[in-house]
């Protein structure tokens, strides 16, 4: 299965300077397409999991398989990147983990 996510760039200060650091040219949308095994869910099974580096979308495709069903921990804005939403030392720490 195929799954493509787009998603709007808020061009905040701090999303151009992280932008400039490694020399990434902004776009107005940024998308990405996986290639998901989708899990028979009709037969029992009771560990699941997701691998990818931090921000390679394993959430994205637990929302797309689980939706309500997917446990999130936390309250994170749906309307600004990482970069805004949390201090960069929280960032750090987040990453460290």
């Amino acid at each position: 299965m195929q799954l493509t996510v787009t998603c709007s760039v808020n061009r905040t200060f701090r999303v151009a300077q992280i932008s400039g650091m490694f020399d990434v040219p902004l776009e107005d949308k940024a998308t990405q397409t996986f290639t998901i095994e989708d899990p028979p869910l009709s037969e029992p099974w009771k560990i699941g999991l997701i691998v990818g580096p931090s921000g390679s979308g394993k959430s994205t495709v637990a929302k797309h398989l689980f939706g309500s069903d997917l446990y999130v921990e936390g309250n994170w804005p749906q309307d600004k990147a990482v970069v805004d939403a949390r201090r960069t030392r929280e960032i750090g720490k987040m990453c460290q983990v």
